[in-house]
C-alpha cells in the first residue's frame, strides 16, 4: 500500500519535472528521450498516472510541450497496445479536445496519434472499439468550428486507414452522416471531409455497394463549390474513387467525365491539375 503510493508520487514528480524540461530548447531532446524511456517501463498504475499528467497540459504551455504530450499518448499506445483498451475512450476524448488548437503542428500531432491508437488498440468487440473512435469525431464534426471540423475530418480519415480490426456494419453507418454534412451549407470543412471520403472508398467494407453511387453524386456536386480548395478536394476524391472502385461505377463514367470536362478550365491552377488527373483515371475505366 504505502510503498506503492510513494513510488507513484515519485513517478509523478519525475514525469512533471521532465515535462517541464520540454519547454527549454537546450533540454528538449533529452526530455523527449527520457519520457519515452519512462513510457517503456510502466506498470498498469503507472500508465494511468502518465496519462493523467499528459492530459493536464493546458493552452498556457508552449506549443512544443502541448505537441509532445499528444505524441506521447500515441507512444504509450504503440508500446502497451491492448493493455490500454480501458483507457481508450479518455485518450480519444483528450486528442479530440486538442483539435481546437489553432496551431497546425498540434493538429498534425493529433492526427498522427489518433492513427497510432487506431492501429495499436483493438478488442474483443471490434464494433465497440470502432465506435469509441468514431462517435467523438462525429460529435466534433457537428460543432460550428472550422478548425475543429477540419481536424476531426483528418482524424476520421486516419482512423479509417489504420483501424486494427475494421467493423463494416459500424463503418457503413458513416456514409449517410457524411452525405448529410456535404449537403449542409453550414458545414465548414468540406475539403478535409472530401479527403476523408477519398480514404473511405479505398478501405474495403467502409462504403457499401448501394452507398457508392450516392456518394459519387455528392462528391461530383462539390466540383461546383465556390471555394477552390473544396473543388480541388472533390477532384482528388473522384480520382480515389476511380482507382479504388472504378469498375463498379462504370455506368456513371460518362456523367463524371462530363462534369470533370466542364471543370477543366477552372481559374485556379491546382484545381485544373487535380481535374486533369481525375479525367485520365475516369477515362481509363472500362467494363
Amino acid at each position: 500500500g504505502s510503498h506503492m503510493a510513494s513510488a507513484l508520487i515519485e513517478l509523478k514528480n519525475r514525469i512533471l519535472a521532465v515535462l517541464n524540461k520540454l519547454s527549454d530548447r537546450d533540454t528538449q531532446q533529452l526530455a523527449v528521450e527520457e519520457l519515452e524511456r519512462i513510457a517503456q517501463s510502466l506498470s498498469p498504475e503507472g500508465i494511468a498516472l502518465f496519462l493523467t499528467c499528459l492530459y493536464d497540459t493546458d493552452s498556457q504551455q508552449k506549443s512544443v510541450v502541448r505537441r509532445e504530450c499528444i505524441r506521447l499518448v500515441g507512444t504509450l499506445a504503440s508500446i502497451h497496445g491492448d493493455l490500454l483498451a480501458s483507457h481508450l475512450p479518455k485518450m480519444v476524448a483528450n486528442i479530440v479536445k486538442r483539435l481546437k488548437d489553432p496551431d497546425s503542428n498540434i493538429r498534425d500531432a493529433c492526427v498522427e496519434s489518433m492513427g497510432v491508437l487506431a492501429s495499436s488498440i483493438g478488442g474483443a468487440d471490434s464494433g465497440a472499439v470502432t465506435t469509441v473512435f468514431v462517435k467523438p469525431l462525429f460529435e466534433a464534426l457537428a460543432e460550428q468550428h472550422k478548425t475543429l471540423q477540419t481536424g476531426a475530418a483528418m482524424c476520421l480519415a486516419r482512423v479509417l486507414e489504420c483501424v486494427k480490426e475494421p467493423h463494416p456494419p459500424t463503418l457503413q453507418r458513416l456514409c449517410p452522416r457524411i452525405l448529410k454534412m456535404l449537403a449542409s451549407p453550414n458545414f465548414l470543412a468540406k475539403a478535409s471531409l472530401l479527403s476523408a471520403v477519398g480514404v473511405m472508398v479505398q478501405v474495403p467494407g467502409v462504403v457499401s455497394a448501394s452507398q457508392l453511387p450516392v456518394l459519387l453524386g455528392a462528391v461530383q456536386d462539390e466540383l461546383g463549390n465556390s471555394e477552390w480548395a473544396v473543388r480541388k478536394a472533390a477532384a482528388e476524391a473522384l480520382s480515389c474513387m476511380a482507382s479504388a472502385v472504378g469498375n463498379s461505377l462504370v455506368s456513371y463514367r460518362a456523367g463524371v467525365i462530363a462534369a470533370l470536362e466542364s471543370s477543366r478550365f477552372d481559374k485556379v491552377k491546382p484545381v485544373r491539375d487535380s481535374v486533369t488527373e481525375a479525367l485520365q483515371l475516369w477515362k481509363a475505366i472500362y467494363d
